[in-house]
């Protein structure tokens, strides 16, 4: 199930200003290869949340992001160092599964994500790799690539970008450019209706 604008009924604003309730939000970043400073600046841009995930492909000195205590990082395929390739999160009612995704063939499918989620328990993936932002749910899992915040490579979303969840019973994705901090919902969520077009339009003309 892809959730389009019209399931991210929320989009683009501060729920907890409106409804002046505590929730539990979450950064969602990846591929920063080499922009410590990048990571930095958004991560300060937030202070008012505590938790942050780097899916990996930091490519840089991760001790120098050590002050960043509430910043969980795992290794990418471009990382050489001692991060896990696979770490866990619990966030109110979703058990999280953070990965890289090389190792998962995430360039060709989601099948070994969803394998790899189901085995752990996880009901939400963080993965990045493909530098294409995207959220979808499939198998009753929920699946978040932010994209990259250096080097995109999302098709329509020619931009670099990181995501911030907001953890209701139906988490909310709200994507963000990661230079300028604008709301860029549009551009994804365009590109995945376009791309589920595309699929069934292919289909029809095969079968």
């Amino acid at each position: 199930m892809y959730l389009s604008n019209e399931f991210n009924k929320k989009l683009c604003y501060n729920i907890h200003a409106e409804r002046g309730i505590p929730m539990k939000e979450m950064i969602v970043l990846s591929d920063s290869h080499l922009h410590n400073d990048i990571v930095k600046n958004i991560i300060h841009r937030y202070p008012n949340i505590h938790e942050c995930i780097h899916c990996g492909d930091l490519q840089d000195d991760y001790h120098a992001l050590s002050q960043l205590t509430h910043l969980t990082i795992v290794r990418g395929n471009n990382d050489y160092n001692d991060l896990p390739l696979i770490d866990f999160l619990s966030v109110s009612n979703h058990k999280i599964m953070i990965c890289h995704g090389h190792y998962q063939n995430v360039e060709d499918t989601d099948y070994h994500l969803i394998e790899e989620a189901k085995k752990n328990k996880c009901n939400f993936i963080c993965y990045g790799h493909t530098h294409d932002p995207t959220f979808y749910q499939r198998e009753g899992i929920y699946i978040l690539n932010p994209g990259s915040v250096a080097f995109p490579r999302g098709g329509h979303v020619f931009v670099p970008s990181y995501a911030i969840v907001l953890f209701e019973d139906v988490p909310i994705v709200n994507f963000y450019h990661a230079k300028t901090h604008e709301c860029i919902n549009h551009l994804v969520f365009e590109n995945i209706k376009q791309e589920k077009k595309s699929f069934f339009a292919f289909f029809k003309r095969k079968h």
